[in-house]
């Protein structure tokens, strides 16, 4: 009964779109996505604040994570699966299952920490009304039921306190590490079992947050570079770091394109392979990279 009343929404909200209102709903949904999240960590690490960047990075982590596993036990199938007749739009974007929106939670869970960092209530404000509008642009562009969207904006908010607590308590300690890659590598042991390609989007974060988990302690012992320097320097040091992000992402997709197998369980690990080396770089290589030539 609620599935359908959720479903004649969604085509209420079809029958109301417009090229603009489309297109509108497609730049606000991108504030959820993989790309825009990568670029505001990296802004702070490499040219705002370090330690915030890594709390951010972090908490993002903890967020995907708790979306993955909700996701691949839930596993409620997108609204235009269930309703063919449902004319999505972006459905490149709506990759794994439906419950609870990704794009939703992860807004929730950067913007939440981001807002902290502000300590403002306009901060938080913004952050509110930006968290609403991504929700909604899920709905009206039919890749997610309402309740998908409640359920990502209560996760997320809730995750990103949970993990930015663990890591400013337990930061220069082994347990918030051991908890975000146990937690991890536990339910990714159960994902593995029980193969499915939805739950490639898991796999990919797993491998970010080891890379994460493995780079952290190796710039602080190698590299512990600072922000303390010019502006212009700390921009290129980012702008470099996000180019050759993209270029290892593309790269590597490629070369494990020439992986030929029909073995899901292969396919996940790959995905997380890549993703580890990609987040290990960044974190923890390039920055090692970047001291050695005093840049």
């Amino acid at each position: 009964m609620f599935g359908q009343v959720e479903l004649d929404f969604l085509h209420f909200l079809e029958g109301i779109r417009t090229p603009f209102l489309s297109k509108l709903a497609e730049i606000i949904t991108f504030l959820g996505e993989e790309t825009i999240i990568i670029v505001v960590a990296a802004i702070f690490y490499f040219i705002i604040d370090k330690k915030f960047g890594q709390k951010l990075i972090f908490t993002i982590c903890g967020n995907v994570m708790a979306n993955g596993i909700t996701k691949n036990f839930a596993k409620i199938q997108r609204p235009f699966v269930t309703d063919p007749t449902l004319n999505p739009v972006r459905v490149e974007t709506a990759t794994g299952y439906s419950f609870p929106s990704g794009h939703t939670e992860n807004a929730a869970g950067w913007l939440t920490v981001v807002a902290g960092w502000f300590r403002k209530k306009r901060a938080y404000a913004v952050a509110c009304v930006l968290m609403l509008l991504i929700g909604f642009s899920r709905t009206f562009l039919g890749v997610h039921y309402p309740s998908d969207v409640v359920a990502g904006l209560l996760i997320g908010v809730l995750t990103a306190l949970l993990f930015g607590w663990l890591f400013d308590k337990w930061e220069n300690k082994f347990p918030a590490f051991a908890i975000l890659i146990g937690l991890y590598t536990v339910f990714g042991v159960i994902f593995l079992i029980s193969a499915d390609p939805q739950f490639a989007d898991y796999f990919k974060m797993f491998g970010f947050a080891a890379g994460y988990a493995a780079g952290y302690p190796f710039e602080k012992k190698f590299a512990n570079f600072s922000n303390d320097v010019p502006l212009w320097k700390r921009i290129i040091r980012c702008a470099v770091g996000l180019g050759l992000a993209l270029g290892i992402r593309f790269g590597l997709s490629a070369l494990f394109g020439l992986i030929s197998t029909d073995v899901v369980q292969i396919q996940l690990l790959l995905g997380m392979v890549r993703y580890f080396m990609i987040s290990f770089f960044c974190i923890g290589l390039y920055p090692w990279l970047f001291t050695k030539v005093k840049f």
